[in-house]
């Protein structure tokens, strides 16, 4: 027991019964914890004793996710507060510390927000923020962890979801990553931006020409930008709209030709050919290492067998290959010297583009850059 490096805490009841029970000081070597629980009254003192025997100064990760389940007990604020400001006391060690904010309709939360800011982490590098409500409220307006924001310059990576509430400009001096919501890019000032290396964004709905000029000269203005990550997991529209177009691509793309990754869905109607003829071209991605494309096949049954859709489908491999091996793209990819991995994530309509139904298959394609008769070329090195 004395090894265990790492706890998850997940809608634990503090029972008092179960509470005498648990000899938590096998605990006290703890390197990562994450915990999703309610902090009753009853048992508040044996909470902190149990929090101040697992949260010690061995521990470098804090996952608190009080985003709790419609039927748990309401959050006793002033008591998780405590707690808080009993974890800024016993773990000075914690690089990463992740915090969900429950919905202020739901829970009161001023005495967590004025614990929150009276807090510092001296070496948190990580941060992760989400807020549990709409931020567009009378509550969620009110909600404010500037200070808190502030009392950490260390921090090199920042994830911040579900609030459009700004970021103060002179928080953090030496942030590199940014993980949010592209609805609320704006939470960020310019000269933010422009200390970035590594930028990821959630796309809920298609981009509007205006969004894509915007973002393009938000773009222009990163000159350390190396890792851009479109993602679209979690999509509002129709499914046939998923995926940059190509002129959006190439306009995104025009304006950070230094990126060494690169992660983005393509749409259905942009030719994939079109995109390594793009990324290989005079005013593409010279420095492009890894290529992460979510493409969209209609018809797929031209290229996947059916009573093998599960398996890795040979001919949809070969198929994928081919493109890359085209006379249009393969010369100007066996330039690309730093391009060393293309991984194609697989969506697929059977037979045509059902815009309001997910594509029923998805398989991931994965293809290595390797040297065979003087040349470079693609070889398939995974399928999931």
């Amino acid at each position: 027991m004395a090894n265990i490096i790492a706890l998850y805490v997940w809608r634990f009841s503090w029972s008092t019964e179960l509470l005498g029970k648990v000899d938590f000081s096998v605990f006290t070597r703890l390197r990562d914890v994450a915990i999703r629980c309610e902090f009753p009254k009853a048992n508040i003192k044996k909470c902190l004793k149990m929090m101040k025997a697992v949260c010690g100064p061995s521990l470098t990760c804090l996952d608190l996710d009080l985003f709790l389940e419609d039927d748990a007990p309401p959050l006793e604020p002033r008591y998780f507060a405590q707690i808080l400001r009993q974890i800024a006391e016993t773990c000075p060690n914690l690089i990463e510390f992740g915090i969900g904010i429950p919905d202020p309709k739901l829970h009161p939360v001023t005495p967590i927000m004025t614990a929150l800011n009276s807090i510092r982490f001296p070496k948190l590098t990580y941060l992760d923020l989400c807020y549990g409500g709409e931020s567009g409220t009378p509550a969620g307006l009110e909600v404010n962890w500037d200070q808190f924001l502030l009392n950490h310059p260390t921090v090199e990576s920042f994830k911040y979801c579900s609030h459009s509430k700004a970021i103060p400009d002179n928080a953090f001096p030496h942030l590199r990553k940014y993980q949010g919501a592209f609805i609320d890019r704006t939470v960020l000032s310019l000269g933010t931006y422009r200390l970035l290396s590594n930028l990821v964004m959630w796309l809920f709905s298609a981009f509007t020409n205006d969004e894509v000029y915007e973002f393009r000269d938000i773009l222009k203005e990163m000159p350390n930008l190396r890792n851009l990550t479109l993602n679209e997991d979690t999509w509002i529209g129709e499914w046939g709209d998923h995926g940059l177009l190509g002129s959006t691509f190439v306009e995104l793309l025009e304006a950070c030709p230094k990126l060494t990754y690169l992660k983005c869905h393509i749409s259905w109607t942009c030719p994939v050919e079109l995109i390594y003829l793009y990324i290989s071209g005079s005013c593409g991605l010279p420095c492009i290492e890894r290529l992460l494309l979510t493409i969209y096949i209609p018809n797929l049954h031209q290229v996947v067998d059916s009573p093998n859709i599960d398996r890795c489908p040979m001919k949809l491999v070969k198929f994928e290959w081919d493109k890359m091996m085209s006379p249009l793209c393969f010369p100007n990819l066996n330039k690309l010297h730093s391009l060393h991995t293309i991984e194609l994530d697989i969506y697929g309509w059977l037979y045509e583009v059902e815009t309001t139904e997910p594509p029923p298959w998805n398989g991931v394609l994965s293809f290595e850059m390797v040297e065979k008769n003087g040349r470079r070329e693609p070889e398939l090195i995974g399928f999931k």
